[in-house]
This record gives structure tokens, sequence and C-alpha cells, in this order.
């Protein structure tokens, strides 16, 4: 009869939430590691499993994310600490950065789950997001040690065991890790105000200097982009949830479709119809009146290849944005710009490889990027582009991108055009909106006046916005 063998222990390393003692947590308890990165979008989707798992099995079921960059500008420890914080992870998370535990493990790709039993040993592993029987296997054996448990102590209900969470400073004030932007027909701007699960319309003044909060739209659950629809109100992306949220003042938040992986960037078509980026599904959607759905590119494998619409390979398609000729989006894991043509057929600008990325100007067939998350296609006919790994603005001008002159940004999430040649950028780890004017050289922070106090906020609960940092160039 074969031995299953003991699991290798973690390896030293920074723990950016983690109990007293690593042993201490886990012994006598059914163990799930995760191995994930920032930059993966299915590690998201895993840790959301994961986290709906763990309900009420506290004291039986241990779960550690062991974050494991991808590439080197995923080994940031305040860009992760920030990120955990932000997506409000309840799990103990061990920053590898070089990747010590993975290698005592070898999991061998983005996500992978191992699961140990209560006496140490190895029950399985899984890998990517599909694969849930050796989790169901280890909560059936963390209920069962729950239960026996419950007989021993005679009592009903174990008490959960606290797990920490990181740092967080406390105010109610301000932007926290602002994400997604939209200027609307009339020439206010919303903002989803991701650390405060809220959106806030601003109006800005004819400077664009400052900014005064016209409308504060709460409710939401960790949105990440938005569009404005017809009637006035606006539809969000909740990735975390799977979903798209519209939104309208006064009004409760509603379902707007479901049923998504994990769905980032959004848009408005030419005949009112949404196309969704779902980065989970490694496919885009055309969101109909109603609700109604339909893959209009990607196979669902993660992969480069261009081709007909159904028949191409998307790698985490993350914004979305209509063009003169099709939909233009951006792939974060292979740092790509392509193209949906009206007439069906994906053909990518910049990048289409899934090792490489870099701050490289130039020719389009030559440049790369880093882990884009937003493109606004400008009046000009060109693209700016938030290039989030290197923390810069890019632009891609007839075909050339170059790197604009924009110091200091830190992980910058959304672009727009509020009027021709001025933009505006979320920068959002600094917790702050930047306006951009390339042709002049000149950049400047938004100064946002304090939201109005009236009942549009009153489904709004004190959240923190840490200090912005800032990043030297």
């Amino acid at each position: 009869m074969a031995v299953t063998p003991k699991a290798p222990p973690l390896a030293d390393g920074d723990w950016l939430t983690a109990p007293p003692t690593v042993d201490a947590h886990l012994a006598g308890r059914v163990s799930i590691i995760v191995f994930w990165s920032i930059g993966n979008e299915a590690s998201w989707v895993r840790l959301r499993q994961l986290e709906d798992l763990s309900s009420d099995l506290d004291d039986t079921l241990a779960i550690i994310a062991v974050h494991s960059p991808r590439h080197p500008s995923e080994t940031d420890r305040t860009a992760v600490e920030q990120l955990i914080t932000r997506a409000k992870l309840p799990f103990p998370v061990l920053h590898d950065p070089d990747l010590s535990t993975w290698a005592r493990f070898n999991p061998l790709g983005w996500p992978a789950t191992v699961v140990i039993d209560h006496r140490g040993r190895l029950m399985g592993i899984s890998h990517g997001i599909d694969d849930l029987d050796v989790l169901f296997e280890a909560v059936g054996l963390a209920e069962s040690l729950a239960r026996a448990k419950r007989a021993e102590a005679g009592v009903e209900r174990l008490r959960p065991v606290p797990t920490p969470t990181p740092n967080r400073r406390s105010s109610d004030r301000g932007f926290a890790w602002p994400g997604g932007l939209c200027v609307t027909a009339d020439g206010r701007v919303a903002v989803v105000d991701s650390g405060n699960d809220r959106v806030v319309v601003l109006e800005l003044d004819a400077e664009r200097r400052r900014a005064r909060v016209r409308q504060v739209l709460g409710g939401l659950d960790r949105p990440s982009q938005v569009c404005e629809l017809a009637d006035g109100g606006f539809a969000v992306t909740e990735p975390a949830n799977g979903r798209v949220m519209q939104v309208h003042r006064d009004e409760e938040p509603s379902i707007l479709a479901d049923g998504f992986v994990r769905p980032r960037g959004i848009a408005v078509d030419l005949d009112g119809s949404l196309v969704v980026a779902d980065a989970g599904a490694d496919k885009l959607y055309r969101v109909f009146a109603g609700g109604a759905k339909g893959a209009i590119a990607g196979t669902g494998l993660t992969g480069c290849a261009d081709g007909r619409a159904g028949a191409a390979e998307l790698a985490q398609p993350i914004a979305v944005a209509r063009t003169a000729g099709g939909i233009a989006f951006l792939d974060a894991a292979s740092s790509s710009l392509r193209l949906l043509t009206d007439s069906g057929t994906v053909r990518t600008a910049i990048g289409g490889n899934l090792d490489r990325a870099g701050l490289i100007d130039g020719a389009a067939e030559s440049a790369a990027l880093d882990r884009p998350m937003d493109l606004a296609i400008l009046e000009s006919g060109s693209v700016a582009i938030v290039d989030t790994g290197n923390h810069r603005l890019r632009l891609l001008v007839d075909r050339r991108l170059e790197t604009l002159g924009v110091a200091g940004l830190d992980s910058p999430e959304a672009v727009a055009e509020l009027a021709p040649g001025l933009l505006l950028v979320a920068d959002t780890g600094n917790h702050r909106l930047v306006v951009v004017e390339p042709a002049a050289h000149r950049v400047w922070e938004l100064e946002v006046d304090e939201p109005e106090r009236d009942t549009s906020a009153r489904r709004l609960r004190a959240v923190p916005a840490p200090t912005p940092r800032r990043r030297p160039s």
C-alpha cells in the first residue's frame, strides 16, 4: 500500500497577513495552499472560490495564499499588499518573490492549489480553476473533523479562528484605489472608487483643475470598470461576483447581466449593446437589452493566436473600446493591444507573446507593454494606454508607441479623454486622479471637493483611504 508523502514546510518569507505562528495555525487542520499571482486573473477566481468554501470551517480548514510572482513587475511587496487589502482577502498571504516555497511544491502553473490533510500529508493538487474535486474532498474531511470536535466539546458550533488582515489606515475621505473612468455625454466624469465600493460622478471646472462631487452611487462589491448607459445610469463590472451591475441615482444597484467568470472591461457599442471583456474566461461578450449575452471572440483557451473571432485565442482581455473599425481591447496576460474587426477577425497590433513584456517604444510590431489595463480611443485617432506594469502612460500614434513623460504614477488602471489633447488618468496606487496635457508637457493632480452629504451617499460605509505614495521616476 502506497504511503501518502508528507508535505514540505513553507519556506521562510514575507507574511503580509499571518497568524502568530504558521505551525499553530495548521496543526490538526486540513490545509489548502493556493499558489497565485496578482497579474493572473484566474488566480483571483480561485481565491474567490476558496473564500466561498471556507465559511463555517475556520477551526478545521486553513487556507494560505502564497503569492508567487509570474513576472518581475509582480514582485513589488507594496503593490501586492495594496491589492490584497483592496480585494479584502480573508486569508494569510505569504509573499514569495524568489519562489522559494513554489520550488518546494513545484506547482507548475498559476493558479495551483495544494491540499494537505490534518496529519500533514499531501491529499492532491488542483491546477487552474475548473478542477474542484480535490477541494471538495478537503472540505468533506474538514467537515468530518468539525463534527468530531463538536461532539468532543459538546457544542453545536465551534468558535472560528480569527484570520489577521492587512493594516489599514482609517479615513472616510478621498478615493481608495480609483479604477475605471467614463466621461459622460454631458461632460461629467464617473470614477470607479473601488476601495469604497462605489461610483463617484464628478463635475469639473473649465480649467479641469478642480472637481465637485455630484453623485455618489454606492452598494457595489469590488467594482472594476464603468460605462454610461442610454438612460443616464451606469453599467459597472464586478469581477469577484462574475456580473455586470447597473446603478442609478437614488436606486439600489441591480444585476444587468451575470454568469461571467471575471468580467473587467466594458464599453457601449454603436448599436447600444455592451461589450464586456471577461478576463477569467478569455473571451469577449456582447450583452443585449434585458441581460442576454453571447460570446463574440475567443475560444476560452489562453493564447495569442489571431484569426476568425470564434477561433482566436485571447489572454485575459481586460479593457475594451469602440474604434472606427471594430473593438480594440487589451490582453493583460500577453501585454497586447488587439482589435476585433467589424468583419469578425482578431488582429494583434502590439505584443502577442505570453512570455514577453517590457517598456519598449517604437514601431508597433516591435514595441512592448507590461500588463496594460485600460485604453482610450482619442478624437485624433491615437490610442492612450495605461501601462500598469510599467507605471507609465503610453500613446500609440500612426502605429508607433511612445512613452509620455508622466513620472510618479503608481499602478495606474484607467484613462479617458476629457477634451481633445487632454487626458484623465486614474493613478490607482496613489489614490488620486491626474490630468495630462501631452502636447504642452503638463501634468497636474485633479483636486476633488468633498462629497455632498445627501441621501445619495446613505448606503456608503467609512473605509480606509491609504496615504498616497509617490513612485520615483
